[in-house]
């Protein structure tokens, strides 16, 4: 109860979820610069929700309020908009401040993708095919990033939730592990052999070579 209560708390009129709620200081524009971004829809965040919602819905069908379900599929459809037509990335955030440094960020494609999914399977989507469309074009993004023999994808510095990081870059754990995930829940292909090179690559790979 607690947590849905937050989830209200941080929504809009219209009806999308927040990263952080409109309090006064927001309202009356007295964020401090950095803290504006946050007054959006942020993608990472709200796949996370959706997530936990759906496994709740799942597991007690009906035990989620309508409204919370209709929030999260107009906060979905929103940020979905602003994906990118020809290589279908999706956007880390949308709203009125937007920051071209944090947009196509790799993992929130991802995290878009299973969250997707899951919202599909699980009910709180209003149809089997929602958002068709855009999840053709996010998984073509998956589909060319791929490394040729790996089948994983390689980031570039400083493009996944950790984008304070520059160092941070190649194959890594978390972005591999939602990508293994997108590939089961979308049937795409080369799932045991990716599996594979995941393992020799993070795990029996040799530090010092």
């Amino acid at each position: 109860r607690r947590a849905l209560a937050w989830l209200q708390s941080n929504r809009t009129d219209s009806g999308l979820i927040l990263a952080a709620s409109q309090d006064a200081a927001m309202r009356e524009g007295k964020l401090k610069p950095h803290q504006v971004n946050y007054s959006n829809v942020w993608l990472r965040d709200l796949a996370k929700i959706l997530l936990a919602i759906a496994v709740v819905e799942m597991l007690a069908p009906g035990s989620i309020p309508r409204d919370v379900i209709w929030d999260l599929r107009t906060s979905l459809e929103r940020v979905l908009k602003d994906q990118d037509p020809e290589s279908g990335v999706l956007p880390n955030f949308t709203g009125t401040e937007i920051d071209g440094w944090y947009l196509g960020i790799y993992d929130a494609t991802l995290e878009g993708l299973i969250a997707l999914h899951m919202a599909r399977k699980s009910g709180i989507a209003p149809s089997e095919d929602w958002l068709e469309p855009q999840a053709q074009l996010a998984l073509n993004w998956v589909r060319t990033h791929r490394h040729s023999k790996y089948g994983l994808i390689v980031q570039p510095q400083a493009s996944d939730w950790m984008d304070s990081r520059d160092d941070r870059h190649g194959i890594t754990l978390y972005l591999s592990s939602l990508l293994i995930l997108v590939i089961q829940q979308w049937g795409l292909s080369r799932i045991e052999e990716t599996k594979q090179w995941l393992i020799e690559l993070l795990f029996n790979h040799d530090s010092e070579s």
